[in-house]
């Protein structure tokens, strides 16, 4: 696990060596690394550690006070990492990196992950412009995922005439 200052932006500088599965423009496909450049480009512009910036300008302004880049400790209201399907299991290990925080750091409490969802389904304007409302959820290309299209870092999924914006995803222990 990378848990030093520097991970994330070590790990980055380790895509740089990588190549690219498709040219600028050319091809599609997820990739959580993505979402850890963008976390290292937020550091890099605006010199905060991201973890600091997600508090200060996101989490802090969505009202999400139960939400969180840390394990929850005994009493926090933050989901631990479970496993198994009819008994409920806690989890072994608690998948912690740092260089990963962008992409699948956030623990959060079903009351702050609901808030979430209704500010981006009311088109709070705590967190976005409606102009950024409206290119976050447009339509931007298919994905190889049958039904389901990208926006700006979602998932569209087809109902009736309208794209409703999603994101599907896991890590050890969380869905």
């Amino acid at each position: 696990k990378r848990s030093d200052e520097d991970a994330l932006r070590n790990y980055v500088a380790t895509l740089a060596q990588r190549e690219l599965a498709y040219p600028p423009g050319k091809g599609w496909g997820y990739t959580d690394a993505a979402f850890n450049v963008l976390g290292a480009a937020i550091e890099s512009i605006t010199g905060k550690k991201y973890l600091d910036y997600m508090h200060e300008e996101v989490l802090k302004k969505a009202g999400m006070g139960e939400s969180m880049f840390w394990r929850p400790g005994p009493g926090e209201d933050g989901a631990s990492p479970h496993t198994g399907k009819v008994f409920v299991r806690r989890q072994g290990s608690y998948p912690w990196d740092r260089a990963m925080m962008p992409s699948s750091g956030l623990n959060s409490s079903i009351n702050d992950m609901t808030h979430w969802a209704a500010l981006h389904v009311n088109r709070n304007p705590a967190l976005l412009s409606a102009a950024s409302y409206e290119a976050m959820f447009k339509h931007h290309l298919d994905s190889s995922w049958d039904g389901i299209a990208m926006g700006l870092g979602w998932q569209l999924e087809k109902r009736g005439d309208r794209w409703l914006p999603r994101h599907y995803g896991q890590e050890d222990g969380f869905t």
